[in-house]
């Protein structure tokens, strides 16, 4: 059994996914009841919240309006007149416009359910939807709702059911917005003016609001009398809530073993305290369907991360495979770069590396093979320096015994043909030339040596016309038609011909000189052809040093051949690269 030191990288990560997904698991677990817990009553008191700021800001609307209303009726000359007259009950017209006047402020607010004008004394005007509300007389201006309106000076307060302005217990309650009618003349206080608005208010208060996990609402007065609830409310909770929050504006208290959950709002302009109740039954739904998806997302979370392992193992393992094989390939002498790319920052380093490291080797060996090269052009030059020379001397050598013959013509004949030859073979300093340019200087040089030994040899040129505008190293057919008359035909005595042959072969182009001359033994074509690597470009000229400029420019040693017998005859054969140059070269 291999230890965790011989585990390779795949086994390390999958070992190390699959203790993350334990301990993640674990920990889920362990922690997801408080987590879940905290999370979803800070979600459920800050709903709570909403919901009371909403109800808080509906009542401050309806409030407002019944302001205003109030406003109205401090404002109507009528009212003002009849509070003034101390006959108030004889002032039937002054009666009957007041009344008027309050129907229509409770058509126009249809939550007010009774309105009550008081004078200074016993006089009273009023519109009630329902029977029963009487106000207490016994000195208006002794009471405790009477006092508390004077001291607002023309403002106004709220008080549940009146505070003692009726003597009669009602059934359902009711808030009461009282406010002192002054005198515009003197400000001393005239009347007073209750506008009653009933329970309804605060029901369509809260209706019109959306709740949420089944709330539950209670409205307090600034005494912490219940003005509205939806159901009966124990009282002992609603007491320790309002003790907790002190001078707080808001508080939540979770009460679990009643399974409740309060949340209070207070209302500072009036003194008031709305409070929302929710059943932990209806926070627990909630948790039990996210402990659901939670085992669903764990369940997703588990299959993710073993996927996840084994993606991470294959970004790791993948890099690291391929790197070992491009290194493989080096020892074979093969240089290919690292081709991958990772999200992983080192492995793309370490490729960066790597392929920096083979291009510099790359860079290395191609500097290497162009000093080579470089080297092998110099010998080049100096080999086709030698050759120019040899064959000048020659020909300078012909034009020179025709004239001491006083063959004058014919030394005219040579020169022109030796101008033509130059012509084309110096060729604006180009050392390669097209096959058809090749062959020109071929025949001029015939030409040159037709001159000077007449019909000694007879010429035959059948060129490829495919052939004729390839490129090819200027100056490589002369050597050996110099070659083939000089040691082939000319020993021979008589007449010879040489044929001159260029047709494509494969990939290369097959160039033979055939002469009918004496030809050579085993023993000579063994040492002509054994001298071509070992001669420097010192000890020959001619025929050696084409074949040597031949094998430096195309990169291939196996260029020339030769085959001869005694007698027969010498047949010459180049075998040249089509493209310029040998495989081995590329």
């Amino acid at each position: 059994m291999k230890g965790i030191g011989t585990i390779g990288i795949r086994g390390r990560i999958t070992l190390f996914y699959l203790t993350l997904l334990l301990l993640s698991l674990g920990v889920s677990g362990v922690f997801y009841q408080r987590i879940y817990s905290a999370v979803i009553q800070e979600k459920v008191s800050s709903a709570s919240l909403e919901t009371l700021e909403s109800v808080s800001s509906n009542v401050r609307s309806l409030f407002l309006l019944a302001n205003n209303y109030s406003k109205l009726v401090v404002a109507n000359p009528t009212v003002r007149d009849l509070l003034k007259s101390r006959k108030g009950y004889e002032n039937v017209l002054g009666m009957q416009q007041v009344s008027m006047f309050m129907e229509s402020i409770m058509s126009s607010f249809v939550e007010v359910s009774s309105i009550y004008i008081v004078d200074n004394g016993e006089n009273r005007f009023f519109k009630d939807k329902y029977k029963g509300h009487f106000l207490s007389f016994n000195s208006s201006r002794q009471s405790q709702w009477w006092s508390r309106a004077a001291k607002e000076k023309g403002g106004s307060y709220l008080i549940l059911n009146g505070g003692d302005a009726f003597s009669t217990a009602v059934s359902e309650n009711f808030i009461s917005h009282i406010r002192v009618i002054n005198d515009i003349d003197n400000q001393s206080p005239i009347g007073a003016v209750i506008i009653n608005i009933s329970e309804s208010l605060f029901e369509k208060a809260v209706a019109d609001i959306s709740k949420h996990y089944d709330t539950e609402i209670l409205i307090l007065d600034e005494r912490n009398n219940n003005i509205f609830m939806d159901k009966e409310i124990s009282s002992y909770n609603i007491e320790d809530l309002l003790e907790e929050a002190g001078e707080n504006k808001t508080r939540t208290m979770h009460q679990k073993n009643e399974g409740k959950l309060y949340t209070y709002l207070s209302m500072d302009d009036y003194g008031w305290k709305i409070i929302s109740i929710i059943p932990y039954v209806e926070v627990t739904r909630e948790s039990r369907i996210f402990l659901l998806v939670s085992s669903l997302v764990l369940i997703v979370i588990s299959i993710l991360i073993f996927v996840g392992s084994v993606l991470i193992t294959r970004m790791f393992t993948r890099p690291v495979n391929h790197l070992v094989d491009v290194m493989a390939d080096v020892g074979k002498g093969r240089f290919h770069r690292a081709d991958f790319q990772t999200p992983i920052d080192e492995f793309n380093r370490l490729r960066d590396g790597y392929n920096y490291m083979i291009e510099e080797i790359e860079s290395l060996l191609d500097r290497a093979v162009r000093e080579e090269k470089t080297k092998r052009r110099v010998e080049m030059k100096a080999l086709q320096a030698q050759i120019k020379p040899h064959f000048l001397y020659n020909t300078f050598d012909s034009i020179s015994s025709l004239a001491l013959l006083g063959r004058t013509q014919e030394v005219y004949k040579m020169v022109t043909a030796l101008g033509n030859y130059y012509r084309t073979s110096l060729s604006k300093g180009k050392e390669i030339i097209s096959l058809e340019e090749e062959v020109e200087m071929v025949r001029n040089y015939l030409e040159i040596l037709k001159v000077r030994y007449g019909d000694l040899f007879s010429v035959s040129i059948e060129i490829d016309p495919e052939l004729l505008n390839t490129k090819v190293l200027k100056l490589m057919l002369q050597p050996f038609i110099e070659n083939a008359l000089y040691h082939g035909i000319k020993p021979k005595g008589e007449p010879g011909e040489i044929c001159i042959t260029a047709h494509r072969e494969g990939d290369r182009i097959k160039i033979e000189v055939i002469d009918d001359g004496i030809g050579m033994g085993e023993e000579q074509i063994a040492q002509l052809t054994g001298s071509f690597e070992s001669a420097s470009t010192s000890h020959g000229f001619g025929l050696r040093g084409t074949v040597k400029r031949l094998q430096l420019y195309y990169g291939c040693n196996d260029i020339f051949s030769l085959i001869s017998e005694k007698a027969k005859g010498t047949v010459v054969t180049l075998k040249i690269p089509g493209d310029g140059y040998c495989d081995e070269k590329k």
